[in-house]
């Protein structure tokens, strides 16, 4: 039986790969990472750029300077050059900013997978069938005993359980204005609610979030869109 459920394990996985289909295979074993972009505007003012950051006052100018860096390299993947101010066609304003931590506590049901041992029954009998002597006039009891024990198996249960959670959200925008003129010709607004200990760690976490919303930098989404890349992207060895 183990040979028949490992052939047909291996089927499978066979399968998964024949499609060619490297999400397919993603959405079986690996997590990924996710968040909303929305894009407005599309007008064209040439592929010649620099970029302004507006962060909070607390991130210091190494980590302002690494921000940069990033979404540099996101822009030139896509075909954009990075070029002093009086070379642009357009300035690209970086930012982004953390909202409060909001706290809620909720009754969700969890199933858990449990061990139930088998169960053991046990049934006497005492009969009455011997008699012994010579007068016949005694008796003796006789024990019987029958046990009858079931497997034991695992069985899924369903509990309450009390969750505390804690969010933070992440707005992160790239505005592009044409130099000329002073227009705003196109926004990205990347969108997330995550944990609060995500939030201490995104200078790990904004090439993440850059690559989500790479193929949408300059083109309209007509609303917001549910993005995702993989924790082994080729694209992250950019960064």
């Amino acid at each position: 039986m183990k040979k028949q459920l490992t052939t047909v394990a291996l089927v499978a996985l066979a399968f998964v790969f024949s499609l060619g289909s490297c999400k397919m295979f993603h959405d079986l074993f690996e997590d990924d990472w996710s968040c909303n972009v929305n894009t407005i505007g599309t007008h064209d003012v040439g592929r010649n750029y620099f970029v302004e950051t507006n962060f909070p006052e607390d991130v210091n100018k190494l980590v302002t300077r690494e921000y940069k860096k990033d979404l540099n390299t996101v822009m030139e993947h896509n075909g954009y050059r990075n070029v002093d101010e009086d070379q642009a066609d357009f300035r690209l304003v970086y930012s982004y900013n953390l909202g409060e931590i909001s706290k809620r506590d909720y009754v969700k049901t969890v199933t858990t997978t449990e061990w139930q041992p088998g169960t053991k029954t046990t049934t006497k009998t005492d009969v009455n069938s011997k008699s012994r002597g010579k007068e016949g006039n005694k008796s003796e009891n006789t024990e019987v005993t029958t046990t009858k024990t079931t497997e034991g198996k695992y069985v899924n249960k369903d509990k309450l359980v009390t969750v505390h959670e804690e969010r933070q959200d992440v707005t992160i925008n790239i505005e592009a204005y044409d130099v000329k003129t002073n227009e705003l010709v196109w926004a990205t607004t990347i969108t997330d609610n995550v944990d609060p200990a995500f939030v201490k760690d995104l200078r790990k976490y904004m090439p993440m979030y850059l690559l989500n919303a790479m193929p949408y930098l300059g083109v309209d989404t007509k609303g917001e869109v549910n993005c995702s890349i993989y924790q082994d992207d080729e694209r992250l060895k950019w960064f």
